[in-house]
């Protein structure tokens, strides 16, 4: 123990660095203070405890301590305004000093053999304290509670930088009372540990930490209840600083309580407190589900929740929901049908125009006529179901700026298959010849176009690859002329050879009187007369008057003694 003297002095000395302290902190902002000094779910206490090993230095710090604390309290009475709330501060973060330091000191007594005469001479030593303890605790929780309302309720009179002062300060508050909380649960199992008699503290604890949980709870769903009505007001007023501000506040909120919720629920539940009610809340605020916030009672209690939510929304939304949903699909069906009727309409329609308008050109105005019917018909049953459009539409308008950059290719075909329907260089059944491929054109659209080949195999071609390429239309006009060759021997009768052409020609049913056939002697080779033989026909006789053309000739010659000639080269050969 030591002697009144050294304690006297030892107060004159803690008072005056107290004096200095205060001093220096007036000058600043209590909210800056507190902020560096305990930030909100950090632990505060165990900074300045002594590392003796010793238990009875622990004792002799104990003591030491609780002078300190009574310095403290006589100096708080004479304070105010922010130099009383910066030594309330200092003076919780000395109590909460010492009960760190009286949990070490129990923990290391009952680390001693139970048999040792040390322990329970520091054991009873221990235990004047604890009942000192007592006292110190009531003070400072009643204490704590008090300013928390008065905090609580001077935030509501503040507003900007004074406003987020008192926050700060608040949740210093709050983290300080929560810590004590912490700390006294800890020191009331050591005490039992320890076998010493049960004081009032555990009771008050106890009680605290239960309003304190129901506090959170109620915060918690205050501010969800809060934060989804601003986020409402917010989908109209997308644009409001304000309202984004006061979202970010309410989440801040909502974070900073469930945080302390689950160090408030850690607790009740060493002292075996049901914490099911506080957990369900929990689970709502968890990105994950955790397997230690969920047991049966929960499971249950969650599982009625979600069934007596589904029977509210049937109750009071079921029927309205069901009936947009109706409407929606009614007007989506009525407008396919009422696009397939503007597609046949518009088909009929450009038909009457007779030559005047290709196919092609027919077919996909038609479809876009549909296509359009179709999407307003779309948008009209979005807006009978209370959705917004014209979010929709300037949306739209910026995705379509971007997409064209993202898409610079397929717009290309865009304006590749707009030039082709323009100029109309082929139209469907066409034969062409383009992009290195050749058959007929199915069908077209403004990205691409389908061609099929002879032998049947289907080619998608991009538009602007035929529009870049040259496009070669063999049935692109009415009449086509078909160009065949023919070639004798130097024996025979030309005369003959082009009688024989001529009447051949005159024979076959597809072949036009006018323009008239052209038929001549084209040229002389190295082993054959070529005659050329080029009569018109309808485009879509083309092939069988040419195939014609070839066989007759071929059954005249034989008929007539005319022979093709076979490749051949004289060989001279002269002896020296």
């Amino acid at each position: 123990m030591i002697n009144l003297g050294s304690v006297n002095g030892m107060r004159a000395q803690i008072a005056r660095r107290m004096l200095v302290a205060l001093l220096c902190m007036a000058s600043l902002q209590v909210s800056m203070s507190l902020a560096q000094v305990l930030p909100d779910d950090a632990a505060v206490a165990g900074k300045n405890i002594p590392r003796a090993a010793d238990t009875r230095e622990l004792l002799d710090s104990i003591e030491e301590q609780f002078a300190i604390l009574t310095v403290d309290r006589e100096l708080i009475k004479k304070l105010q305004g922010d130099r009383l709330r910066a030594a309330q501060f200092r003076l919780d973060q000395r109590t909460l000093d010492l009960l760190t330091t009286f949990i070490r000191a129990a923990e290391e007594i009952l680390q001693k053999p139970i048999a040792s005469g040390d322990r329970g001479e520091l054991a009873a030593r221990l235990s004047l304290y604890s009942v000192k303890l007592d006292d110190q605790l009531k003070s400072r929780l009643i204490d704590l509670s008090q300013r928390v309302d008065r905090t609580m309720l001077a935030i509501e009179s503040l507003t900007g930088q004074d406003r987020a002062t008192a926050r700060a300060e608040l949740a210093s508050i709050e983290a300080q009372r929560l810590r004590y909380l912490e700390l006294i649960i800890d020191i009331a199992q050591l005490r039992r540990a320890l076998e010493f008699a049960e004081g009032p503290i555990e009771a008050l604890a106890t009680q605290r930490l239960k309003s304190y949980s129901e506090e959170l709870v109620g915060s918690v769903l205050f501010s969800q209840a809060t934060r989804t009505a601003l986020e409402e007001e917010l989908a109209r007023r997308p644009e409001d600083s304000d309202l984004l501000a006061a979202v970010a506040l309410a989440t801040t909120d909502i974070s900073r309580a469930a945080r302390r919720l689950e160090r408030v629920v850690l607790q009740l539940e060493r002292l075996s407190i049901n914490t099911s009610a506080e957990r369900r809340v929990l689970l709502t605020q968890a990105k994950g589900v955790s397997v230690s916030l969920v047991d049966a009672d929960v499971l249950s209690t969650l599982l009625a929740d979600l069934a007596a939510s589904a029977e509210r929304w049937l109750q009071t939304h079921a029927l309205d929901t069901l009936t947009q949903v109706v409407i929606f699909l009614g007007i989506v069906l009525l407008a396919r049908l009422l696009a397939r009727f503007a597609r046949a309409a518009a088909n009929r329609a450009f038909k009457s125009r007779g030559r005047k308008m290709s196919v092609l050109m027919r077919d996909v105005l038609a479809s876009l006529m549909g296509g359009t019917v179709l999407t307003l018909g779309v948008l009209l049953a979005l807006a009978q179901v209370g959705i917004s459009v014209a979010p929709m539409l300037a949306g739209l308008g910026v995705a379509g700026f971007i997409i064209g950059f993202a898409l610079q290719d397929t717009l290309g075909n865009f304006a590749a298959g707009a030039m082709i329907l323009a100029y109309e260089p082929f139209d469907t059944g066409d034969y062409i010849e383009v992009a290195g491929v050749a058959g007929n054109v199915n069908s077209m659209n403004l990205v691409s176009t389908t061609i099929t080949t002879i032998d049947n195999q289907v080619l998608i071609v991009p538009n602007s690859k035929i529009w870049g390429d040259v496009i070669r239309n063999y049935t692109g006009q009415r009449m086509r002329r078909v160009d065949t060759q023919f070639s004798v021997g130097y024996g025979d009768d030309v005369e003959k050879v082009e009688q024989i052409l001529a009447d051949v020609v005159s024979h076959i049913p597809t072949v036009l009187p006018s323009p008239e056939p052209v038929i001549r002697m084209h040229r002389l080779s190295e082993s054959s007369v070529e005659f050329i033989v080029r009569p018109w026909v309808q485009t879509e006789h083309y092939w069988e008057t040419y195939w014609a053309l070839q066989k007759q000739v071929k059954l005249r010659f034989d008929a007539e003694g005319i022979r093709f000639p076979f490749p051949q080269r004289d060989i001279h050969i002269h002896n020296a």
